[in-house]
């Protein structure tokens, strides 16, 4: 015998330190077999739990067939050898070929690996000192293919655990995305009232980051303290299991919001905490208070035009002979000072039913293209010979040129005239008017402020009701309906008009109008 099958050993040897498949380490194998000890085919069958997972052969020193998934082995001398795990040799010069074959079972921990199969055409038995070495050199194989297949398994396992992985990680980051997508504030709660995980759309609103919120007591970060245990919302959810719509209404920064409160139960049923949601009602509240200030002013509406339609008439019959009752008295008349009184009194309640009937007369001017600048010029130059008689400085400040909107020039007037009349009243001893536009969005803005006493707080949101007015406190008469009619004007101009600034700090009207398409 040559020294080739000690190669054969000394290559496997060497592959043992590898770390190759158990494809490459079989066809190692079936080659070298093949070649050293002239085999005209050498067969690997192996097996799992006594069925063929794969089968590998080389006939005449080539690669032949490699096969995966079978049924039982079909040759009898395979099922002898899996079956007794003994080394089976022959040699039958009558067969027609494969005359002389070596079938050795192949184990490892104790366990079948296959079968190996060396065959011969000729009847060349395998002598005692091959199969010897076949056995030293399968041995070698045994442990490098367990290896192998060890290996495999282990790759197997950790690509499984990596997509595994993956999957976890893309669920996670799936159901953040739609936490955060909510636009409600959500905050989940422990079973302590404590901040577990909040969304995008809470941490923006405080204004905090997700790691200062964590750990937080729910009330502290919302109401800045907790209540009495016996009045707290959440403890009335825990306990009932119930969940607790419309609780309150918090103002958050210069929203409001309607919050509730959910259970929060894992998949066995346990109580986890509670699930806190904040919806912004801010443009709803906006729409109920504009619904009733609608209905409001539609409903003093009818009233003032029918009681100005009463009163014209015979004022207008009083006013006529108190003039003609003056005109006879000589001018030295010790009681036509009375007669004065008299008619200022006439001129006051005139105003009136002239602001009354202005306030229910239905709106019905053209809105044509307007340049505002032009028309808050006009209103100012109008006023010019009033306001430097109380000397009161305006100051102009033009962002945007040439502003066109689509309005009418004698209502958008009286809104400015109006605005002017009361920075007149409100700084009798002079101050200053400050009047700025801007374009932004699609619309023109308007800032008028005065520097005068300002408004009360809890006056600001009335200032626009009709027969609202501060005139009274400060010695001043005053309808109650210029604001009002002010308000009716731009809302008919799709507008907008707010007031803003505390006592102290003058008042501010800002306007927006929509800019008239151009073109």
């Amino acid at each position: 015998m040559n020294d080739e099958p000690f190669a054969v050993l000394r290559e496997l040897s060497s592959a043992i330190g590898l770390t190759l498949s158990p494809e490459q380490e079989t066809n190692i194998l079936l080659r070298s077999l093949s070649g050293a000890f002239r085999c005209d085919l050498a067969s690997l069958h192996l097996l799992q739990e006594r069925r063929l997972i794969t089968a590998a052969s080389f006939r005449q020193g080539r690669k032949e067939h490699t096969g995966k998934e079978g049924p039982l082995l079909q040759s009898p001398l395979l099922e002898e050898a899996a079956e007794t795990g003994a080394p089976i040799a022959v040699c039958d010069a009558s067969l027609k070929e494969h005359r002389s074959q070596f079938l050795l079972p192949l184990s490892q921990r104790g366990t079948l690996q296959g079968v190996l199969r060396l065959a011969r055409h000729e009847a060349v038995p395998f002598g005692d000192r091959e199969q010897q070495i076949i056995g030293m050199i399968v041995d070698k194989f045994s442990i490098a293919l367990d290896r192998a297949q060890l290996f495999q398994e282990e790759e197997a396992k950790t690509q499984s655990l990596n997509r595994l992985t993956e999957q976890v990680i893309k669920a996670k980051a799936d159901w953040q995305n739609t936490f955060d997508s909510i636009s409600d504030l959500v905050c989940i709660l422990d079973c302590q009232s404590r901040i577990t995980r909040v969304n995008r759309a809470f941490s923006l609103r405080l204004n905090k980051r997700f790691e200062e919120l964590i750990g937080v007591p729910c009330c502290e970060v919302i109401l800045h303290s907790c209540p009495q245990q016996g009045s707290c919302a959440f403890n009335s959810v825990l306990s009932s299991r119930q969940p607790l719509l419309n609780e309150m209404d918090l103002e958050l920064g210069d929203a409001l919001f309607q919050t509730s409160l959910y259970p929060f139960v894992d998949k066995d049923g346990a109580l986890q905490g509670a699930i806190r949601i904040f919806h912004d009602i801010t443009a709803q509240k906006l729409l109920e208070e504009e619904l009733v200030r609608s209905d409001k002013m539609a409903a003093v509406g009818k009233l003032a035009a029918e009681i100005s339609h009463e009163i014209n008439n015979p004022l207008d019959y009083i006013s006529n002979y108190l003039y003609l009752l003056g005109d006879s008295l000589p001018p030295e008349f010790p009681q036509r000072e009375y007669l004065k009184k008299i008619e200022a009194g006439i001129d006051n309640l005139a105003a009136l039913t002239r602001d009354l009937l202005e306030f229910s007369r239905p709106q019905s001017d053209v809105l044509a293209p307007l340049n505002m600048h032009r028309v808050i010029d006009g209103s100012l130059d109008f006023s010019g010979s009033y306001l430097q008689e109380k000397q009161i400085q305006v100051v102009k400040r033009y962002a945007c040129a040439d502003p066109v909107v689509a309005g009418s020039e004698r209502m958008l007037q009286q809104v400015l005239l109006n605005l002017i009349v009361n920075a007149l009243d409100a700084m009798p001893g002079g101050g200053m008017v400050s009047v700025a536009t801007s374009c932004d969005r699609g619309r023109f803005v308007l800032q008028f402020s005065d520097t005068g006493p300002g408004i009360a707080q809890a006056h600001l949101t009335k200032i626009f009701e009709p027969f609202f007015t501060t005139k009274k406190s400060s010695g001043k008469r005053g309808t109650g309906l210029g604001l009002t009619i002010c308000y009716n004007i731009i809302n008919y101009h799709k507008g907008e008009i707010h007031v803003s600034g505390g006592e102290g700090t003058g008042a501010a009207f800002t306007i927006s109008l929509p800019l008239a398409q151009q073109g």
